[in-house]
């Protein structure tokens, strides 16, 4: 009886070994099909997750919703002064009262010569029309160019995105804490967020260009000094002579000016040369004279 139990148990087990290996490989096919299971699945479900919708902004929408404009402002002033000197101290006193800064400076010409000088201003937009007439006094206008560019659409498409891109590492950080317990899930997370971050910053760093260029305008002030300037007058037949026989004139008075500094730095080297040449050519010359002499005596 003993025996028949013996063989009954040790069937039964061995009847057991395969129902509990059988068990175990569906337990472990559970446990691997469970989300986020493997990387390729972890990084398709990070790319479904940053494919929202579109976020940039239809131009039409800008023109009928109620929206601040962007505008970059842009300016290059061409003035003359007859006395250069107490500009740049006018300019940086004016560009001080208007609440901007002069980002780039460039002074060019000596006390004597004719002197300029470029500055590179940046003026709060709001003040932009004001300064531009403000500056325009401090000489005579030459010229004046302005630009303008729209840029409202781009504004608000790039707020957009960057509202996007934070919300998407919103939930990137809660699935994280959340729903992420594998090694590798944690890893694939981590890196879709480095990415995530790393096009934020860009779009942040642009949106703080795009900023300021539309918050401050540039004004390109270049200021040169002319003295003595009158303007071409149309002249008559005569006075045309007048110039030409003048002209002949100074001309002919160059010349001579030009021949007497020549003669002037001739003289010493004549002095130095000339003298001793030409006594040695009289003391060869009454040497030679006297030996024809002796050999040809003359006849009486």
């Amino acid at each position: 009886m003993s025996c028949s139990n013996s063989r009954l148990m040790s069937l039964a087990f061995l009847l057991f070994i395969p129902v509990f290996v059988i068990g175990c490989g569906a337990g472990s096919e559970m446990r691997n099909s469970e989300p986020f299971a493997s990387t390729e699945s972890m990084e398709s479900t990070v790319a479904d997750q940053l494919s929202t919708s579109d976020s940039s902004v239809d131009p039409g929408d800008l023109e009928n919703a109620d929206v601040q404009r962007k505008i970059i402002y842009e300016a290059t002033v061409d003035l003359t002064v007859t006395v250069f000197d107490g500009v740049p101290e006018k300019v940086r006193a004016i560009v001080k009262s208007f609440g901007g800064y002069v980002s780039n400076s460039n002074l060019e010409g000596a006390s004597g010569n004719h002197r300029s000088g470029t500055w590179t201003i940046k003026i709060p937009s709001d003040r932009y029309p004001e300064f531009l007439d403000q500056a325009g006094k401090l000489g005579e206008l030459q010229s004046l160019r302005e630009d303008a560019t729209e840029v409202t659409a781009q504004f608000y498409d790039l707020e957009a995105r960057i509202r996007t891109k934070e919300q998407e590492e919103a939930r990137m950080l809660k699935h994280l804490e959340e729903d992420t317990k594998e090694l590798k899930d944690i890893l694939a997370v981590e890196k879709e967020l480095m990415r995530l971050r790393s096009e934020l910053e860009r779009s942040k760093g642009q949106m703080r260009l795009l900023t300021h260029r539309t918050d401050f305008s540039t004004v390109t002030l270049f200021i040169r000094e002319f003295r003595n300037f009158e303007p071409e007058q149309r002249i008559t037949f005569g006075e045309e002579i007048k110039r030409s026989y003048s002209q002949s004139i100074n001309q002919i008075i160059k010349f001579l000016r030009t021949l007497v500094v020549v003669i002037v730095v001739l003289v010493p080297w004549l002095l130095l040369f000339g003298i001793p040449s030409a006594i040695l050519f009289w003391v060869t010359f009454l040497i030679k004279r006297k030996i024809k002499t002796k050999e040809n005596p003359p006849s009486n």
